[in-house]
């Protein structure tokens, strides 16, 4: 009975590997929305601080010219 040749490996698991997606790239994809989701909350939370800031700067003048 002949052996398998040499170049025809046994197991190919390495080729298969290639067609199946990295575990890094869902990772990757997460943290770019994680870190959209932190810069949007930024920007929010600052924009509601200048608007309470506003707010606190105009009762300040409705206070004194009462």
């Amino acid at each position: 009975m002949p052996e398998p040749p040499s170049a025809t490996p046994l197991h190919p698991s390495r080729a298969l590997s290639v067609n199946q997606p990295e575990r890094g790239a869902g990772l990757a994809d997460g943290q770019s929305r994680g870190s959209a989701s932190r810069r949007a909350r930024e920007q929010s939370r600052r924009s509601l601080a200048r608007q309470h800031a506003l707010v606190a700067a105009w009762l300040r003048d409705l206070l004194r010219h009462s």
